[in-house]
């Protein structure tokens, strides 16, 4: 059985969303992992700052049901 969870991408990822939406619900397979997800939305392969339920999570987090994925790309500073 499929679960919904709604996906925020930020800044330029925002392209990767469906019709280059940042906020989105997206449906997937029970035991799905944020490298998937991440993978299957097309996003580079650069450090991410992800974030599930506002807690940061690894690229081997399972997402469940509900959950909220927040993903944001690389800080940069000086």
């Amino acid at each position: 059985m499929a679960a919904k969870i709604r996906v925020r991408l930020f800044f330029q990822y925002q392209e990767h969303g469906p019709q280059g939406r940042g906020d989105f619900d997206w449906e997937l397979a029970p035991g799905t992992r944020v490298e998937q997800v991440l993978s299957d939305l097309g996003l580079p392969d650069e450090t991410k700052v992800v974030l599930i339920n506002g807690r940061q999570a690894g690229p081997g987090q399972v997402l469940q049901a509900n959950d909220l994925l927040v993903v944001f790309p690389p800080v940069e500073g000086g």
